[in-house]
């Protein structure tokens, strides 16, 4: 749940930025459709509320990762402002589901200690949101707000793999709770 978070910080806050001097559009401009991404969240969160009755978390869970990796490519990689604004748009609805989910995920895997995960939660999200965006922005001093955006990929990566190793401890019984 921290990685999602610290991927939808470090979009929400570099992402105009990246616009502006990465992408070549107007600051306005670049502020303006970096609220691309505010609305695919919206309407991310509001889809996953209805997809979570039709498909199961893990399948949703891995449909997500799939889309912030296509979305970051198409933001990153082609330096069209269309482009850009569409992996944005697509970065938006990938990231959306990363808080309700891993957070239900986790409280659920807690058990009988819900409350204790709870609290490690928002501990975790509290610690993401404000070390993720300062990480972000060293690295764009030290390497360049280019190369510093592959910080998304990588949180995504992260993501994955700590699914797959809750998969693998809820295998071998050490989770009660699937995941």
């Amino acid at each position: 749940m921290s990685l999602g978070v610290a991927m939808e910080f470090a979009v929400l806050l570099w992402s105009p930025v990246f616009l502006e001097r990465i992408v070549g559009l107007p600051r306005d401009t670049a502020a303006t459709w970096s609220a691309t991404f505010f609305a695919a969240m919206l309407i991310g969160r509001y889809a996953g509320s209805h997809l979570v009755r039709f498909l199961s978390a893990r399948t949703i869970y891995y449909a997500i990762i799939a889309i912030i990796f296509l979305g970051f490519v198409i933001y990153w990689a082609w330096p069209s402002p269309a482009a850009a604004v569409a992996g944005l748009f697509l970065l938006g609805l990938g990231i959306a589901q990363f808080y309700p989910l891993s957070s239900s995920l986790a409280v659920a895997a807690g058990g009988m200690d819900a409350d204790k995960a709870s609290a490690r939660l928002m501990s975790a999200a509290g610690l993401a949101l404000l070390a993720t965006p300062a990480l972000m922005g060293i690295l764009a001093d030290l390497i360049g707000l280019r190369l510093a955006q592959l910080v998304l990929p990588v949180l995504a990566a992260a993501a994955l793999g700590t699914f797959a190793l809750a998969r693998r401890l809820e295998r071998s019984g050490t989770l009660a709770t699937p995941v």
